[in-house]
This record gives C-alpha cells, sequence and structure tokens, in this order.
C-alpha cells in the first residue's frame, strides 16, 4: 500500500493516513482528516455526469428486468403486490397516519426485496446444481425463511396498526 503524503496536514496526521485512493481534505483536526470531498474512491476514476446518467439508467432498467422477471416467475411475489395493494386499499380507508404509512411502506420494501433476494437465490442455485443436494435444499430453505420471517412481522404490525381502527370501525355501527 502506497502512503500518500498531505502537504497541507500534520506529519503525525499524514503518517496515520496509510490509503491507496486520494483524499482531498477541507482540513486537518487532531483527530484526523475533515473530508469533504473523495474525488477517487477505492481506485474509480472520476466519471463525467453523462456516463453516470447512461450507466445509471442501465442499471435502473436492469432492476425493472429483475423485477418483471421475479413477476412472471414467481407465484408469491404476485401473492406478496396482492397482500400489498389490499393493505393499502384498507389503510386508505381507515385513514391511517402519515407515520402508519411510513412503517407499512418499509414493511413493503422489505418483504419484496427479501423475496427477490429468495428468488435471485433459488435461480442461482438450480443454475449450479440442478440435482438435488442437501447443502442446495438449505440454502434455498433458509432464503425462504427469511422471507416468511419478514412477512409474519410484517402481518403482525399491520394487525396492531389496522387492528384498532378496524375494530372501533366494526363497533361503532
Amino acid at each position: 500500500m502506497q502512503r500518500i503524503v498531505y502537504p497541507n496536514a500534520p506529519n503525525e496526521i499524514a503518517m496515520k493516513l496509510q490509503v491507496s485512493h486520494p483524499v482531498y481534505c477541507d482540513f486537518f483536526t487532531p483527530h484526523g482528516c475533515k473530508a469533504r470531498w473523495v474525488e477517487y474512491l477505492w481506485g474509480m476514476e472520476k466519471k463525467s455526469l453523462y456516463t453516470l446518467l447512461v450507466h445509471g439508467s442501465k442499471r435502473f432498467g436492469q432492476a425493472l428486468n429483475g423485477i418483471s422477471l421475479s413477476w412472471e416467475s414467481e407465484l408469491t411475489m404476485r401473492l406478496h403486490l396482492v397482500a400489498m395493494t389490499v393493505v393499502c386499499i384498507a389503510a386508505y380507508f381507515l385513514e391511517v397516519s402519515l407515520f402508519e404509512w411510513m412503517v407499512l411502506f418499509v414493511l413493503f420494501g422489505l418483504v419484496m426485496s427479501l423475496e427477490l433476494m429468495n428468488t435471485a437465490v433459488e435461480a442461482l442455485c438450480n443454475y449450479v446444481q440442478a440435482e438435488d443436494h442437501p447443502a442446495i435444499k438449505r440454502t434455498k430453505d433458509l432464503a425462504a425463511g427469511a422471507v416468511l420471517v419478514a412477512s409474519v412481522f410484517a402481518v403482525a404490525i399491520a394487525i396492531i396498526l389496522l387492528g384498532p381502527k378496524v375494530w372501533d370501525l366494526l363497533h361503532a355501527s
């Protein structure tokens, strides 16, 4: 690893900074560098805004393709989306607060993200080992278990958030 000496830094701080990428600092304190901007991060070169936008849009398209593939191939993804829609409709009519909406959307994101990861793990396992193998089965079961745990807790939290409102609505009439 190459030691980079910072000309404006005190010698003892420059000796402690052993990094392989240049860090441009606004000022130094006795506790280290207070960097406002890191121009080169882990070997990435500075890129133009156009290049970042092109690569970013390409990656965004790939991510949307992954969601589309999961929608086409996974029944559980479609079930989660139906459940999310039902909960959103119920929450709208029950007039939940902004904080409760935020909690619900965090839960939706968590369950959907884990479902996508489970789909990716299953696809990779099927590619690596087409036949049944105990290690592949264990890996798939662990990934599915993560989705199940998140789903169970999401349902429990949804019941805690929406249950009292439904109860009040049923007993008000």
